[in-house]
């Protein structure tokens, strides 16, 4: 019998038993362990019942064990109803009872630091959690509760801003963790590890502990995990302005976190899109989206919540030029946040105030702030913070004619951003460079400067930072009285800067402003989507474009090679001797392999953006299709397919087919060669989506080569070998990424081969 049903019956046998119970001890005993069950199975209207009818029967009976356990459980149900002053009276009465056992202490310890963490308050919320963490050392099998301590530190660490510590409690939780061998548990410490390092600027550390979440929580199918990984993922994607992959991942997160009522992902979620619309110059869409935030924020009532949305709003009137009223919503945050220990949050707030103040020539002010940012910067110690104040920072000494200072601020950032891919904020580290070069004098330093600035504009997304760019190119073209470029490069600036205007949109932000409840919720709605499908075209013709120059610009040349190779070879084949035959046929060979890989380049660049709607098709025929067209290999290498009955999925036919031609053709190809390959294609259904599984017999794959093989051109094999171009597994990727799935492999248990894993939706 499963745990699920073992806990219903023992509900019905002790609701049965309470009816005939004489004995009160016995009773309350037996109404405990009730409300612990009707806890688990979340019922609990009717556990709050039971509670208070055994906190009735509590105050007739001397103080024991049982009966500060009647109170706790009333505490914990009032908690969970929302309750919370009522459940912290409750609670605290228990705490200070010198009587109760020390494991009924840390509970009630642990509930505190909940309720504290809910209602905001995060210094007491972290004194009650320190004494569980050191109360609960000196237990036998503490195990338990310090798993939960340890993550209640790790969560009032990181809201706190204080990384350096978050970071310590988030390495124990996963030590224990993976001692316990509890793998969910393990997967969250690991996300914890990941969203970390994301806000200390460590990107590559932050990836790998994103790897190592989504493996697990992939096997275990936790779904929600999956979607905060994906929100994760999108805040690396945004910092390195990946704009619309950012945006793509955020999007597909918050639909789960609405539909499972986290409010706080919701908000954070929010706040990203609006930062992605603001990067983007898109003020309405960023206001909307900041207001949502906000909203939530003000909901949960946190100080740090509602002065991370306060701060949007400010960096939104900053970079509307709005200056007065973004310095307004920084010195509200700033009193917010008086109370509040982020000092991440602060450092941003200062360095942003002292920005504008040196834009409205109050230099005094600005050296304040400069000086306020400086000092948190430094207790701090953190590489992304550090890089970010010396970009600010060296502004300031610009300003000041100091061009030397600001050259050795700018080069540090420059430096970090650079190693770390923060593409937007790389390319205005090498704009400031190339200012301070030009106000020296040195102008052909801050050419060369601009230029490697301008080798990086195809990867940014921000309009602004690329108008700034050619602004800049225009005024080194200008200084060398190179007039004609320095026209060329002035269209350009004029260009971005025009569309910024036009996408800012100022007068639609003031009116929004008036409305802040955004009351027409289908209008918002369709602006959400209607920015989502632009992002996606802007993208899909950027790898068209592509597409179209690689099958054309680099087929032509190569058709002719070959091409005039075979004609040197028909013509000239008595007067030239062996050697020279030999080398015309390589060239021939080489050119027809080269014009092979340009097409299977172009067709993984086209995998997965069909512009057609998807239809509803059924899987068996699809493959059915590609048995067919591979009818000759199945039959050569007497290749046995095993089918179970496919469902029929929203799809695009082709691509679907394209799916199951590489796997069935990979299959086959990289066949053992002692025995005929068997193939099997089966399939669960899980909540959410089909986990399709292609399990083969072959030679297998190494364990340390299971994600290296979806990597374009990744061949584990030579051209001798297997011909091929290693473009097959990361064509299927590419088109059930198409379709929010996900592709793993494994190798089969106590048998030859492996099998490929994928999703598709339901």
């Amino acid at each position: 019998m499963s745990w699920v049903p073992d806990i219903v019956e023992e509900i019905k046998h002790l609701q049965a038993v309470l009816q005939t119970e004489q004995s009160i001890e016995r009773k309350l005993l037996l109404m405990n362990r009730l409300c612990l069950l009707l806890i688990k199975e979340k019922e609990y209207d009717e556990a709050l019942n039971i509670a208070h009818s055994a906190k009735e029967l509590a105050i007739t009976l001397p103080p024991n064990e049982d009966v500060w356990k009647a109170y706790f459980n009333l505490g914990k149900l009032l908690h969970q109803k929302g309750q919370l002053e009522d459940a912290l009276d409750h609670f605290n009465t228990l705490l200070f009872n010198p009587k109760i056992s020390n494991h009924l202490h840390i509970e009630v310890l642990q509930e505190l630091t909940d309720i504290y963490y809910t209602k905001g308050n995060f210094s007491a919320a972290y004194e009650h959690a320190s004494t569980t963490l050191v109360q609960s050392q000196q237990l036998p099998h503490q195990q338990i509760i310090l798993k939960k301590t340890l993550r209640q530190l790790y969560l009032l660490e990181f809201n706190r801003g204080r990384y350096n510590k978050s970071l310590e409690y988030a390495r124990k939780s996963l030590a224990l963790n993976l001692n316990l061998k509890d793998q969910r548990a393990v997967a969250n410490s690991l996300e914890a590890m990941t969203v970390n390092h994301i806000f200390m600027g460590n990107y590559a550390q932050a990836m790998q502990y994103l790897n190592g979440a989504k493996a697990i929580a992939r096997e275990e199918n936790l779904l929600v995990l999956q979607k905060v990984l994906h929100y994760d993922l999108s805040l690396i994607k945004y910092g390195q302005s990946n704009y619309p992959e950012a945006m793509d991942l955020v999007v597909d997160a918050i639909k789960i976190f609405k539909e499972k009522g986290k409010k706080n992902y919701v908000r954070l979620c929010r706040s990203l899109m609006g930062r992605i619309h603001l990067q983007l110059d898109n003020f309405p869409m960023a206001f909307i989206n900041f207001s949502e935030a906000l909203k939530i924020a003000q909901q949960l009532d946190i100080p740090e919540f509602i002065a991370a949305a306060l701060i949007d709003f400010a960096n939104l009137y900053k970079a509307q030029g709005e200056f007065f009223k973004a310095l307004d919503y920084y010195a509200i945050t700033l009193n917010k946040l008086d109370k509040a220990e982020c000092m991440p949050l602060k450092v941003l707030i200062y360095i942003n105030m002292a920005e504008i103040l040196l834009l409205q020539e109050n230099e005094t002010s600005a050296i304040n702030y400069f000086n306020e940012a400086q000092s948190i910067t430094e207790q701090l110690n953190f590489p992304y913070y550090t890089a970010l104040f010396h970009l600010k920072k060296g502004q300031l000494y610009l300003y000041q004619k100091n061009q030397q200072a600001a050259q050795i601020l700018f080069k540090e950032a420059e430096i970090y951003f650079g190693s770390n891919q923060l593409i937007n904020l790389h390319t205005q580290a090498l704009n400031y460079i190339s200012f301070a070069y030009l106000d020296s004098g040195q102008t052909n330093k801050s050419l060369q400067t601009i230029l490697v600035a301008q080798q990086i504009l195809p990867q940014l997304h921000s309009k602004r930072t690329i108008a700034q760019t050619y602004e800049t190119l225009y005024k080194i073209h200008k200084t060398l009285r190179k007039f004609e470029k320095a026209l060329y490069f002035h269209e350009f600036y004029k260009k971005y800067d025009e569309q910024i205007l036009s996408h800012q949109k100022l007068l639609e932000v003031k009116k929004l402003e008036a409305q802040l409840d955004i009351q027409n919720k289908e209008v918002f709605i369709a602006n959400l989507q209607q920015d989502k499908k632009r992002l996606k075209e802007q993208k899909r013709q950027e790898i068209k474009k592509f597409a179209s120059i690689a099958s054309h610009d680099l087929r032509t040349p190569l058709n002719h090679i070959q091409s005039f190779a075979h004609l040197i070879k028909e013509r000239s084949q008595e007067l030239l001797d062996e050697d020279s035959l030999e080398f015309l046929t390589i060239i021939e060979e080489s050119s027809r392999k080269m014009t092979d890989l340009i097409k299977q380049l172009v067709n993984f660049s086209n995998a997965g953006l069909e512009t057609i709607p998807a239809t509803n098709i059924d899987l068996n025929i699809s493959l059915d299709k590609v048995k067919n067209k591979l009818r000759r290999k199945i039959k050569d290498n007497q290749a046995q397919i095993r089918v179970d009955v496919l469902p029929e999925i929203m799809a695009h036919d082709q691509s679907i087919a394209l799916l199951f031609f590489h796997l069935l053709d990979n299959a086959i190809k990289f066949r053992d060669p002692n025995v005929p390959p068997k193939i099997h294609i089966s399939i669960q259904k899980n909540e959410a989506n089909y986990h399709i599984q292609v399990k083969d017999n072959g030679l297998g794959i190494p364990e340390n080569d299971y994600e290296r093989v979806f990597e374009l051109f990744r061949k584990l094999h030579t051209n001798n070998e297997y011909e091929g171009f290693g473009v097959g597994l990361p064509i299927c990727r590419k088109i059930v990424q198409r379709y929010d799935g996900d592709i793993w492999i494994k190798g089969n248990e106590h048998e030859s081969g492996i099998t490929v894993h994928f999703t598709l939706p339901m």
